[in-house]
């Protein structure tokens, strides 16, 4: 046992956050907490932490137990340390080994050879090597580029970093270091998609036991090996991730209910019985009856703790073909020095654009100049025809913080009845005297919420999204993802929650460098050809090549088809002046005739899927369209290998042609 609630209940004023939690972790335990916001998660690793006592009951950890968590803010003493001494600083026993075997040396080397000195120095060889310590740069080194850490930033003081890279240095050295148990409180904030991936792999390998909260449910999937949910005061135990914990706690609610309605059906019947008879012939029954009522232990009525929302968005217009077209654009803040640039993109109707990159690529400035909160430095921005855009400020600036909640939506429709307000802000889990708190006051789930009523009550066509799960829990992740995925409109969003990006994407555009490539499919379909983009050189870095800005949806096949000299379809392979003296070039030149006929196949298909778009723009529902533009997208997908095939050997047939009889 590592430490163990019993029967644990804390409270703030009125209110009991944690009513009777029990629970035991366990050496090389690897589990993930979750509940809705405000349940209580931070009061519970508070208490793990010692860093608050329970009302009553017992918090109990095992003798000299080393636990490890990453702190809200560094001590100021820290703040002169380079970034790598204060992360090194994880193996401070190590360290002190080390230095003792300097000591040691020095005092060999000067003539002391007793055997207490050289047993001495064996044993903390010894044990230097089996703990790591021939390693452990390396693995300072390791954990500061996963997290995201340019080698230029390892001898800079902890000053000058910024608040999210504190966090990430605190969270490297957290990781490094060697506790019992390692208590985490949402680590994937601050970090890009890099970081958290790189975190997962180094949680997944690690024997250490360790207690992780986080809103990330592709985290949990990955490295929990138990989830414990805490609802309604109490803790309840799932085996497996994320994925698996969601499936058991339905099938548990689902068995409960019914044992719940069987016995309350069991007990009205053995009532109406004693009722019917309590006074009768069968009156020593009936007696018998309610003694045995008395004694049973009557079941809870199982409660589903969560946040209950009801997300529906919906459009007031059905918008034209094209929703949203940029060109040439350059966004930033400074006037020639753009953060994204060059960017030209066309977005169709029911299309879903998931913008990801690193941090600090510009995907807000990119989404703030496309809503219009940012002019544009240079280049263009056009909606479409009866295209409206509604947009979701991941900073919550578009609430008034001086108004009530419900003014937040009735402002937008004056006409409205407070009962008719009340009622819709209940679908956002605003009940009773709630509506009427200040805006300035609420969480931020609350104020996530509330800007989401907003942008639903407006019923814009097109939705531009900056982080919208941030600030809500799983189940209104899951209820936001639900009913975006019905949404009719178009939607451009950034997002770090990989599961919510998986669900609604249909292309991404991936921001590197200060310029954007676009790729078809979601966050896992694109995620080889991301990872193939990073490991190019960045422009500017030696490559020669600028970074690609955002193709048309033929640019792969009119790039391909370019390098041998044509815009559209591939020429026929270069006249020879001598035939070829083996089979080989034989072989060639029928495939390539082969690939030809295919790809001119393609194409026509291509092209007629294209034109099924345009000319049924307006009658085409949403999923037909989605379902014709990814039979586009598969086949512009299969063109565009076959163009690349039959470059490189029409490379080869005019390579042979050259050569010297």
């Amino acid at each position: 046992m590592l430490y163990r609630f019993d029967h644990v209940r804390k409270a703030y004023g009125s209110k009991d956050v944690l009513r009777d939690v029990t629970w035991q972790h366990n050496p090389g335990q690897k589990v993930g907490l979750v509940g809705r916001n405000g349940a209580g998660k931070t009061t519970l690793l508070r208490i793990a932490l010692g860093r608050e006592e329970p009302d009553s009951g017992q918090f109990v950890r095992a003798n000299a137990l080393r636990v490890q968590t990453v702190d809200q803010a560094l001590n100021a003493d820290a703040l002169s340390e380079s970034l790598h001494d204060y992360t090194a600083g994880a193996f401070a026993d190590l360290h002190r080994i080390e230095s003792e075997m300097r000591r040691l040396e020095h005092a060999m080397a000067d003539g002391d050879n007793s055997a207490p000195v050289h047993d001495r120095y064996d044993a903390l060889s010894h044990r230097f090597e089996n703990e790591g310590g021939y390693e452990m740069v390396a693995e300072v080194e390791k954990a500061l580029s996963g997290l995201g850490f340019d080698k230029a930033d390892f001898e800079r003081p902890l000053a000058e970093l910024s608040g999210g890279q504190k966090n990430r240095a605190m969270l490297a050295r957290s990781i490094l270091s060697n506790p019992d148990v390692l208590l985490l409180d949402e680590p994937t904030n601050h970090l890009d998609f890099n970081a958290v991936e790189f975190l997962e792999d180094y949680l997944a390998r690690s024997r250490r036991a360790y207690l992780v909260v986080t809103h990330d449910r592709r985290f949990l999937d990955q490295v929990a090996e138990e989830i414990i949910d805490l609802e309604n005061g109490r803790l309840s135990d799932y085996s497996g991730g994320y994925s698996s914990y969601r499936r058991q706690k339905a099938e548990r609610i689902l068995t409960a209910t019914r044992a719940f309605d069987k016995q309350q059906e069991f007990v009205e019947k053995e009532k109406e019985y004693i009722r019917r008879n309590i006074a009768g012939q069968n009156s020593r029954q009936a007696k018998g009856r309610r003694t045995k009522l008395e004694r049973v232990d009557l079941l809870e009525r199982p409660m589903d703790d969560t946040t209950t929302v009801a997300f529906r968005f919906d459009a007031a217009r059905i918008g034209g073909r094209s929703f949203l077209r940029t060109k040439h654009l350059n966004a930033g803040y400074e006037a020639g020095l753009p953060i994204v640039g060059d960017v030209s993109f066309e977005l169709l109707r029911g299309e879903r654009l998931a913008i990801l990159g690193e941090n600090g690529t510009g995907k807000t400035t990119l989404l703030k100049t496309l809503a219009g909160r940012l002019p544009a430095l240079s280049g263009s921005v056009a909606t479409g025809h009866d295209v409206t855009i509604g947009y979701y400020d991941q900073e919550l600036r578009d609430l008034d913080p001086k108004g009530r909640a419900i003014d937040a939506v009735w402002n937008l429709n004056p006409n409205a009845t407070e009962q008719a307000m009340r009622s819709y802000l209940a679908r956002f889990a605003f009940r009773g005297d709630e509506v009427f708190a200040q805006i300035s006051g609420l969480s931020g789930g609350e104020k996530g919420r509330l800007t989401l009523a907003v942008v639903m009550m407006q019923r814009h066509n097109l939705l531009l999204l900056d982080e919208p799960t941030n600030h809500l829990d799983l189940d209104s992740r899951e209820a936001l993802e639900e009913s975006l995925d019905g949404f009719p409109g178009s939607i451009v969003f950034v997002s770090h929650d990989r599961a919510f990006i998986d669900r609604l994407a249909t292309r991404v555009l991936d921001l590197r460098a200060g310029r954007a490539a676009a790729m078809d499919g979601n966050y896992s379909e694109t995620a080889a050809a991301r990872a193939e983009r990073r490991r190019r050189p960045e422009p500017g870095r030696g490559s020669g090549v600028p970074a690609p800005a955002f193709p048309s949806p033929r640019g792969a096949a009119a790039a391909a088809s370019s390098r041998t000299g044509s815009a559209s379809r591939p020429a026929p392979a270069p006249a020879t002046h001598r035939e070829a003296p083996d089979r080989d070039n034989g072989r060639r030149r029928r495939r390539i005739r082969t690939l030809e006929e295919k790809i001119a196949s393609l194409e026509a298909a291509v092209d007629e899927l294209e034109s099924r778009l345009w000319q049924e723009a307006l009658t085409l529902g949403p999923v037909a369209s989605r379902d014709l533009a990814a039979q586009k997208a598969a086949r512009q997908k299969e063109l565009d290998a076959l163009v690349e095939d039959w470059a490189k050997l029409s490379e080869e047939e005019a390579q042979e042609a050259g050569r010297p009889s």
